[in-house]
């Protein structure tokens, strides 16, 4: 029987080649307020620093990056621009480890319909500096389910189709953010224990899909993980590699870029990354600020898709997915 991949299997994929750019624009978002603190009127263009601080936090939440001395950087042509690995995080304190345990699983107890926005404070990171935001979800446990749902979505590309064969499971889920015209309702808000807390609650109307993972293991070994998620800066990097991979360009239906990662060190590990720049910016409500009826507006210009394959199986059939064929 085909076993579920472990996060640790999955982080490790992630590391190899995706630290420099697979971010998760939540979490990012802290970065964005204190760098734009105390300007009400004008919003200046972040800074590079700032940008690749951004670039650097993970999806997954890991900081151990993994990369090697031969960490490149390539764009969208499958052209190094950067041999320099990024620089691997500062770890927290001893007295901040359980604050942040206690964050993440506060988080974990809001229901999928809410948005949270949550913090402590401590020596290191006063007034609220050290926070993390949730944004409502939705579920899926059939393929067939979700591709219908993502039928009326126009914000993300869904793939055309899954792999054939026999599933041992499917697992999805979709991140909603509130549409920059919408309303946030605040439900609540306090405190459990250490952590602050302030929950929101959307109309379904007013619901924008932002990010979708898709998990799939299938009973003859073979598994995918699928990310497609909208990014807040038009970047001309695609992603990294690590010893050992070599990129090729690629085309992919409806997209403006696209590159197949093999990994010469492992047969059974290949990966795509694809961008599609968006015709008009999208734009939603964003949970930056600690006050609790203060709005702010995130845009985003491109949507980026990674698809990560294991097992035995044709390199061809991860792109598949989303060209039909």
């Amino acid at each position: 029987m085909n076993k579920k991949i472990s996060a640790n299997e999955l982080r490790e994929s992630l590391d190899r080649h995706a630290s420099y750019l697979k971010a998760n624009p939540w979490l990012a978002q802290g970065i964005i307020a204190s760098e734009m603190k105390g300007e009400t009127k004008v919003k200046r263009k972040l800074t590079t620093s700032v940008i690749i601080a951004l670039l650097m936090i993970l999806t997954l939440g890991t900081v151990a990056y993994g990369v090697s001395s031969m960490f490149r950087i390539v764009n969208w042509q499958g052209e190094v621009t950067s041999t320099v690995a990024p620089e691997e995080p500062q770890g927290v304190s001893e007295n901040e480890e359980p604050l942040i345990g206690s964050l993440l699983r506060y988080k974990d107890t809001v229901p999928d319909d809410e948005m949270v926005r949550a913090w402590f404070d401590s020596e290191d990171y006063p007034n609220g500096e050290n926070s993390t935001d949730k944004q409502a979800e939705k579920h899926f446990r059939c393929a067939e389910d979700f591709l219908d749902y993502m039928s009326g979505v126009t914000t993300l590309t869904a793939p055309a189709r899954f792999p054939e064969g026999e599933y041992e499971y499917f697992d999805a889920v979709v991140t909603l953010a509130c549409k920059d015209t919408g309303k946030l309702e605040v439900v609540a808000s306090g405190d459990a224990g250490p952590i602050h807390y302030i929950r929101y609650r959307m109309d379904e109307a007013d619901a924008l899909p932002l990010q979708y993972n898709v998990n799939i293991g299938m009973k003859d070994g073979r598994n995918y993980s699928i990310q497609s998620l909208l990014w807040y800066e038009e970047l001309p990097d695609a992603t990294g590699l690590n010893e050992g991979e070599t990129v090729e360009q690629t085309e992919a239906r409806g997209m403006d870029g696209a590159l197949l990662i093999r990994n010469h060190l492992n047969d059974s590990d290949r990966d795509v990354v694809m961008v599609r720049k968006l015709k008009e910016p999208v734009a939603c409500k964003g949970l930056i600020s600690l006050d609790p009826y203060e709005e702010a507006t995130m845009k985003f210009y491109e949507e980026r898709i990674w698809i990560w394959g294991f097992g035995n199986y044709d390199p061809a059939e991860l792109l598949k997915m989303f060209n039909g064929d």
